[in-house]
């Protein structure tokens, strides 16, 4: 019998009908991975189109396109979803990997919302969009009392009388008596 080609394949010439069984699809071509025909009878390869955006298929003779999982995206024509990576996170269509702003970071991968970048915690700083690990810290003698800072001038010296003897500080020490400093921005006390 001869049949018009199914979805997701095409006939090689003009509204020619050919003839196949479900073992042998003989005269018609399928669509490749990344594309798609809805249209039965497709008379040429014009007829299998891209998978949008955010969809995908790795199947040849495809007649749909799946929608890529929370926390993948892909481009046009894609045959896979690919997962957003660390300091990122898809957004709503799956199209694409947002970066999570400066003075935040996120250590997981395929994630599919803002609230997964974590703000860099008192002590720390970065200036870098898409961080994957945890923010820069503060250098001794320096304290940052701010969460989601994103300059290393955030990170204040500390002031005479006090000192901080540790990196990604809060806050700074007192020199206790008798013990003083006079220098801005140090890493100890010594004797008066």
């Amino acid at each position: 019998a001869c049949i018009k080609c199914e979805r997701g394949r095409y006939g090689l010439q003009e509204a020619e009908h050919r003839k196949f069984t479900a073992a042998n699809d003989e005269g018609c071509v399928r669509c490749p991975v990344g594309k798609q025909s809805n249209v039965e009878g497709a008379p040429s390869p014009n007829y299998c189109i891209n998978c949008l955006a955010g969809f995908y298929t790795n199947t040849v003779g495809s007649s749909s396109c799946e929608r890529c999982k929370g926390g993948e995206y892909s481009l046009d024509g894609a045959a896979f979803c690919e997962t957003c990576r660390a300091g990122s996170y898809n957004n709503s269509e799956n199209t694409k990997c947002v970066l999570c702003d400066r003075g935040k970071w996120s250590n997981t991968i395929g994630e599919i919302s803002k609230s997964t970048c974590i703000s860099c915690a008192p002590g720390k700083f970065s200036p870098m969009y898409g961080r994957r690990n945890e923010c820069t810290n503060c250098s001794i003698g320096r304290y940052n009392s701010n969460s989601g800072s994103i300059f290393y001038g955030s990170c204040q010296m500390c002031l005479e009388k006090s000192y901080q003897d540790e990196e990604g500080s809060a806050n700074c020490k007192q020199c206790p008596p008798p013990l003083t400093n006079t220098k801005k921005g140090s890493a100890s006390c010594s004797p008066g």
